[in-house]
Formats: C-alpha cells, sequence, structure tokens
C-alpha cells in the first residue's frame, strides 16, 4: 500500500504537528503514518468504490502497527519495569482488538467502521496522552 505525502491531509484526520508531535521525529513520522491509515479507512468506508481496499488496509494496520510497537519499546528504556509492562500490554491489547475485528469481519463495511472508531480513539488516547507523557519522562 503506497501513501502519498497529503494523504494524512485529507480525511477524517489532520495532522498538526503542535497537537500530535510528541518531540521524537521517528515517532512522530510513524504516527502520521497510522494518521494516513485511519484516513485511507475512512476515504473507503465513505466511497463503495474504495471498500475493495478495506482487507488490504486491515492487514497494513496490523502489520504496521506491530512495527511501531516494537519501535516505541525501544524509546522508552528509561522507564521502570512496571511501566515499561503496562505500555506493552497496552500495545498487545490494542493489536489483539484489531486482530479480533479483522478475524470475525462478515459486514467488511461494519467492521471498517468499527475499526476506524477505535483507531481514532487510540490515536487520542494513546498518543495524545500516553506516548506524549512517556516522552516527557524521558527528557526530564
Amino acid at each position: 500500500m503506497t501513501f502519498s505525502p497529503n494523504d494524512y491531509l485529507n480525511g477524517l484526520v489532520s495532522w498538526d504537528d503542535n497537537e500530535f508531535s510528541v518531540g521524537v521525529q521517528e515517532l512522530d513520522a510513524q504516527h502520521k503514518v497510522i494518521v494516513q491509515c485511519i484516513n485511507k479507512l475512512y476515504l473507503a468506508i465513505e466511497s463503495d468504490s474504495e471498500c475493495q481496499q478495506l482487507p488490504s488496509l486491515f492487514e497494513t494496520l496490523i502489520e504496521y502497527t506491530g512495527y511501531h510497537f516494537e519501535t516505541e519499546q525501544r524509546y522508552f528504556h528509561h522507564l521502570s519495569k512496571h511501566e515499561q509492562l503496562l505500555h506493552h500490554l497496552h500495545h498487545k491489547h490494542f493489536l489483539e482488538e484489531i486482530s479480533m475485528l479483522h478475524v470475525n469481519r462478515e459486514n467488511t463495511r461494519v467492521t471498517a467502521i468499527e475499526l476506524l472508531f477505535l483507531l481514532t480513539d487510540w490515536l487520542i488516547s494513546h498518543i495524545l496522552e500516553e506516548d506524549k507523557q512517556l516522552v516527557q519522562a524521558e527528557l526530564e
């Protein structure tokens, strides 16, 4: 799946460095790709002609999110073992939720809408709250 540089500008979520940036270039770049995926998913749901892309979008999201979480784990070595485990469990739970939606999809469009809600909720709670706090703690 390919993304154009403007994919995160057109769709449900518009990337704003002031709002979304966690201050680590590699993580921000990966978060932008996740925003691109959210917007691709949104546009596919909204367009009947794009619905055939939904299975491919699921696969991309599962794969890329796992890759992103592995990257994040490297940045949070300053956390206590308990905090690292908790963050890892959040990641694991999120991946399990996405995977369950993917496996249990009977109506791809309805499942895609559920995934969209899950992703946007995660984007807000995980990136805007957890990741920012964890990066700030490392910088202090």
